[in-house]
Protein backbone atom coordinates (compact mmCIF):
# COMPACT_ATOMS: atom_id res chain seq x y z
CA UNK A 1 0.00 0.00 0.00
CA UNK A 2 1.26 3.52 -0.75
CA UNK A 3 2.74 5.21 2.30
CA UNK A 4 2.99 8.96 2.78
CA UNK A 5 4.10 11.08 5.70
CA UNK A 6 2.77 14.12 7.52
CA UNK A 7 4.96 16.41 9.58
CA UNK A 8 3.73 17.16 13.06
CA UNK A 9 5.27 20.06 14.99
CA UNK A 10 5.74 19.73 18.75
CA UNK A 11 7.43 22.28 21.03
CA UNK A 12 9.81 23.66 18.44
CA UNK A 13 10.56 20.39 16.74
CA UNK A 14 8.87 18.37 14.05
CA UNK A 15 8.19 14.68 13.96
CA UNK A 16 7.14 12.61 10.99
CA UNK A 17 4.03 10.44 11.24
CA UNK A 18 3.42 7.81 8.57
CA UNK A 19 -0.03 7.05 7.23
CA UNK A 20 -1.18 4.43 4.76
CA UNK A 21 -3.57 5.03 1.89
CA UNK A 22 -6.46 2.60 2.19
CA UNK A 23 -7.46 -0.16 -0.16
CA UNK A 24 -10.96 0.46 -1.44
CA UNK A 25 -13.51 -2.35 -1.82
CA UNK A 26 -16.17 -1.19 -4.25
CA UNK A 27 -19.36 -3.23 -3.82
CA UNK A 28 -21.89 -3.59 -6.61
CA UNK A 29 -25.12 -5.61 -6.65
CA UNK A 30 -26.02 -6.49 -10.23
CA UNK A 31 -29.48 -8.09 -10.49
CA UNK A 32 -29.12 -10.25 -7.38
CA UNK A 33 -32.21 -12.45 -7.16
CA UNK A 34 -33.50 -12.96 -3.62
CA UNK A 35 -36.93 -14.45 -3.02
CA UNK A 36 -36.70 -14.90 0.77
CA UNK A 37 -39.49 -13.10 2.69
CA UNK A 38 -38.77 -9.43 3.32
CA UNK A 39 -39.20 -9.69 7.10
CA UNK A 40 -36.48 -12.34 7.19
CA UNK A 41 -33.97 -10.25 5.27
CA UNK A 42 -30.55 -9.55 6.69
CA UNK A 43 -28.87 -6.14 6.87
CA UNK A 44 -31.06 -3.54 5.07
CA UNK A 45 -28.09 -2.38 3.03
CA UNK A 46 -28.08 -5.68 1.19
CA UNK A 47 -31.78 -6.07 0.71
CA UNK A 48 -33.19 -2.66 -0.19
CA UNK A 49 -34.34 -3.99 -3.55
CA UNK A 50 -36.57 -6.44 -1.68
CA UNK A 51 -38.70 -3.56 -0.44
CA UNK A 52 -39.51 -2.42 -3.97
CA UNK A 53 -40.61 -5.92 -4.96
CA UNK A 54 -41.89 -7.18 -1.61
CA UNK A 55 -45.45 -7.83 -2.80
CA UNK A 56 -44.29 -9.81 -5.82
CA UNK A 57 -44.13 -13.58 -6.06
CA UNK A 58 -40.75 -15.28 -6.59
CA UNK A 59 -41.67 -15.87 -10.23
CA UNK A 60 -42.54 -12.20 -10.79
CA UNK A 61 -39.35 -11.03 -9.07
CA UNK A 62 -37.30 -13.24 -11.38
CA UNK A 63 -39.24 -12.10 -14.43
CA UNK A 64 -38.65 -8.46 -13.49
CA UNK A 65 -34.92 -8.77 -12.81
CA UNK A 66 -34.16 -10.79 -15.92
CA UNK A 67 -36.49 -9.00 -18.31
CA UNK A 68 -34.63 -8.64 -21.61
CA UNK A 69 -35.30 -4.90 -22.01
CA UNK A 70 -34.26 -4.18 -18.44
CA UNK A 71 -31.03 -6.18 -18.69
CA UNK A 72 -30.18 -4.63 -22.05
CA UNK A 73 -30.59 -1.11 -20.61
CA UNK A 74 -28.69 -1.91 -17.43
CA UNK A 75 -25.78 -3.54 -19.21
CA UNK A 76 -25.55 -0.70 -21.71
CA UNK A 77 -25.19 1.71 -18.78
CA UNK A 78 -22.77 -0.61 -16.99
CA UNK A 79 -20.52 -0.96 -20.04
CA UNK A 80 -20.60 2.70 -21.08
CA UNK A 81 -20.57 4.46 -17.73
CA UNK A 82 -20.02 2.29 -14.65
CA UNK A 83 -17.13 0.06 -15.71
CA UNK A 84 -15.14 2.77 -17.55
CA UNK A 85 -15.45 5.13 -14.58
CA UNK A 86 -13.92 2.56 -12.24
CA UNK A 87 -11.18 1.37 -14.56
CA UNK A 88 -10.10 4.99 -15.13
CA UNK A 89 -9.69 5.87 -11.44
CA UNK A 90 -6.51 7.89 -10.91
CA UNK A 91 -5.93 5.96 -7.67
CA UNK A 92 -5.74 2.27 -8.49
CA UNK A 93 -5.73 0.82 -4.98
CA UNK A 94 -9.10 -0.88 -5.24
CA UNK A 95 -10.90 -4.18 -5.66
CA UNK A 96 -14.29 -4.08 -7.35
CA UNK A 97 -16.60 -6.81 -6.07
CA UNK A 98 -19.53 -7.34 -8.45
CA UNK A 99 -22.20 -9.61 -7.00
CA UNK A 100 -24.78 -11.04 -9.35
CA UNK A 101 -27.29 -13.85 -9.42
CA UNK A 102 -26.22 -17.37 -10.26
CA UNK A 103 -29.37 -17.41 -12.41
CA UNK A 104 -28.33 -14.46 -14.57
CA UNK A 105 -28.90 -15.41 -18.23
CA UNK A 106 -25.81 -16.93 -19.86
CA UNK A 107 -25.42 -14.18 -22.48
CA UNK A 108 -25.10 -11.56 -19.74
CA UNK A 109 -22.75 -13.71 -17.70
CA UNK A 110 -20.46 -13.75 -20.72
CA UNK A 111 -20.63 -9.97 -21.11
CA UNK A 112 -19.95 -9.45 -17.44
CA UNK A 113 -17.01 -11.86 -17.28
CA UNK A 114 -15.20 -9.90 -19.99
CA UNK A 115 -14.53 -7.25 -17.34
CA UNK A 116 -13.05 -9.66 -14.80
CA UNK A 117 -9.39 -9.22 -13.89
CA UNK A 118 -6.97 -8.68 -11.04
CA UNK A 119 -8.96 -5.72 -9.68
CA UNK A 120 -12.46 -6.80 -10.74
CA UNK A 121 -14.13 -9.88 -9.28
CA UNK A 122 -17.40 -11.36 -10.55
CA UNK A 123 -19.12 -13.30 -7.78
CA UNK A 124 -22.24 -15.40 -8.43
CA UNK A 125 -24.54 -15.73 -5.43
CA UNK A 126 -27.81 -17.45 -4.61
CA UNK A 127 -29.24 -14.53 -2.60
CA UNK A 128 -28.28 -11.65 -0.32
CA UNK A 129 -27.40 -14.04 2.49
CA UNK A 130 -24.64 -15.65 0.42
CA UNK A 131 -23.48 -12.22 -0.71
CA UNK A 132 -23.20 -11.11 2.91
CA UNK A 133 -21.26 -14.24 3.87
CA UNK A 134 -18.82 -13.86 0.98
CA UNK A 135 -18.20 -10.19 1.69
CA UNK A 136 -17.64 -10.81 5.39
CA UNK A 137 -15.10 -13.50 4.51
CA UNK A 138 -13.21 -11.21 2.13
CA UNK A 139 -13.00 -8.38 4.66
CA UNK A 140 -12.05 -10.52 7.65
CA UNK A 141 -8.68 -9.49 9.06
CA UNK A 142 -8.26 -6.55 6.69
CA UNK A 143 -6.75 -3.25 7.85
CA UNK A 144 -6.45 0.17 6.19
CA UNK A 145 -9.45 -0.25 3.95
CA UNK A 146 -12.77 1.28 2.98
CA UNK A 147 -15.93 -0.22 1.53
CA UNK A 148 -18.08 1.64 -0.96
CA UNK A 149 -21.52 1.23 -2.50
CA UNK A 150 -21.94 1.56 -6.26
CA UNK A 151 -24.99 0.57 -8.28
CA UNK A 152 -24.54 -1.27 -11.55
CA UNK A 153 -25.63 1.65 -13.76
CA UNK A 154 -24.02 4.68 -12.05
CA UNK A 155 -20.55 6.16 -12.44
CA UNK A 156 -17.88 7.89 -10.37
CA UNK A 157 -15.64 10.86 -11.10
CA UNK A 158 -12.25 9.43 -12.10
CA UNK A 159 -10.70 11.21 -9.08
CA UNK A 160 -13.32 9.89 -6.65
CA UNK A 161 -11.00 7.50 -4.82
CA UNK A 162 -8.35 10.18 -4.50
CA UNK A 163 -10.95 12.42 -2.86
CA UNK A 164 -11.92 9.65 -0.45
CA UNK A 165 -8.24 9.18 0.46
CA UNK A 166 -8.08 12.76 1.76
CA UNK A 167 -10.52 11.88 4.52
CA UNK A 168 -9.95 8.15 5.03
CA UNK A 169 -6.32 8.76 6.03
CA UNK A 170 -7.09 11.33 8.73
CA UNK A 171 -6.54 10.46 12.40
CA UNK A 172 -9.55 8.69 13.91
CA UNK A 173 -11.16 8.21 10.50
CA UNK A 174 -11.96 4.57 11.21
CA UNK A 175 -15.65 4.09 11.84
CA UNK A 176 -16.72 7.17 9.92
CA UNK A 177 -18.76 7.33 6.72
CA UNK A 178 -17.94 9.57 3.76
CA UNK A 179 -20.77 10.87 1.58
CA UNK A 180 -20.02 13.12 -1.38
CA UNK A 181 -23.38 14.71 -2.20
CA UNK A 182 -22.72 16.64 -5.42
CA UNK A 183 -23.17 14.91 -8.75
CA UNK A 184 -25.30 14.97 -11.88
CA UNK A 185 -27.91 12.94 -13.69
CA UNK A 186 -27.20 11.17 -16.93
CA UNK A 187 -29.09 9.04 -19.39
CA UNK A 188 -28.35 7.12 -22.56
CA UNK A 189 -29.73 7.85 -26.00
CA UNK A 190 -28.65 4.96 -28.11
CA UNK A 191 -25.00 4.58 -27.18
CA UNK A 192 -24.49 8.24 -26.33
CA UNK A 193 -24.17 9.54 -22.76
CA UNK A 194 -26.28 12.65 -22.11
CA UNK A 195 -25.70 14.64 -18.93
CA UNK A 196 -28.57 16.39 -17.17
CA UNK A 197 -29.22 18.44 -14.07
CA UNK A 198 -27.08 18.73 -10.97
CA UNK A 199 -27.81 16.53 -7.98
CA UNK A 200 -27.25 17.37 -4.32
CA UNK A 201 -28.14 14.51 -2.01
CA UNK A 202 -26.58 13.90 1.38
CA UNK A 203 -26.13 10.22 2.23
CA UNK A 204 -26.93 9.15 -1.30
CA UNK A 205 -26.13 5.46 -1.71
CA UNK A 206 -23.95 6.15 -4.74
CA UNK A 207 -20.34 6.22 -3.57
CA UNK A 208 -21.26 6.01 0.12
CA UNK A 209 -18.04 4.91 1.83
CA UNK A 210 -17.29 3.37 5.22
CA UNK A 211 -13.78 3.63 6.68
CA UNK A 212 -12.60 0.38 8.24
CA UNK A 213 -15.91 -1.49 8.19
CA UNK A 214 -18.53 -2.91 5.83
CA UNK A 215 -20.79 -0.16 4.45
CA UNK A 216 -23.53 -2.72 3.81
CA UNK A 217 -23.80 -3.26 7.56
CA UNK A 218 -24.55 0.43 8.13
CA UNK A 219 -28.19 -0.10 7.16
CA UNK A 220 -30.46 2.08 5.05
CA UNK A 221 -28.24 4.69 3.41
CA UNK A 222 -30.42 7.70 4.24
CA UNK A 223 -30.20 6.90 7.95
CA UNK A 224 -26.49 6.13 8.40
CA UNK A 225 -25.98 9.40 10.29
CA UNK A 226 -28.02 8.04 13.20
CA UNK A 227 -25.23 5.70 14.27
CA UNK A 228 -22.12 7.02 12.50
CA UNK A 229 -20.26 10.25 12.00
CA UNK A 230 -20.72 11.29 8.37
CA UNK A 231 -18.27 13.51 6.49
CA UNK A 232 -19.50 15.49 3.46
CA UNK A 233 -16.67 16.49 1.07
CA UNK A 234 -17.44 19.35 -1.33
CA UNK A 235 -16.17 17.73 -4.55
CA UNK A 236 -18.25 18.75 -7.58
CA UNK A 237 -19.48 16.29 -10.24
CA UNK A 238 -18.45 13.43 -7.95
CA UNK A 239 -20.84 10.95 -9.54
CA UNK A 240 -23.14 10.28 -12.47
CA UNK A 241 -26.60 9.02 -11.49
CA UNK A 242 -28.52 7.03 -14.10
CA UNK A 243 -32.05 8.18 -14.98
CA UNK A 244 -34.14 5.52 -16.67
CA UNK A 245 -37.59 3.94 -16.60
CA UNK A 246 -35.82 0.59 -16.32
CA UNK A 247 -34.46 1.34 -12.83
CA UNK A 248 -36.35 0.33 -9.69
CA UNK A 249 -36.97 3.98 -8.78
CA UNK A 250 -37.90 4.93 -12.38
CA UNK A 251 -35.84 8.11 -11.97
CA UNK A 252 -36.77 10.86 -14.46
CA UNK A 253 -34.12 12.59 -16.56
CA UNK A 254 -34.11 16.35 -16.40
Amino acid sequence: MPVKTRKKHQAGKSTTRKFVKPHHYIITRLSVLDVTPTHKSNAPGYSETKWYLKEQSPEKKKAYLFNAKRLSTKFNAFERMTAPSIKAQTYQGYTWLIYTSDQLPAAYKERLEKHEGAKIKIIYVKDFYSMEADLDRRLRGKTHYTTMRLDDDDGLNTKFLEEINKYATKPNAKGTIISIPRGRLYTLRGNKIIYGSRVFSKRIALGLTAVGFNIMDAGIHTQVNKKHKVIYPTMNNAFSLFASKQSLTRRKFR
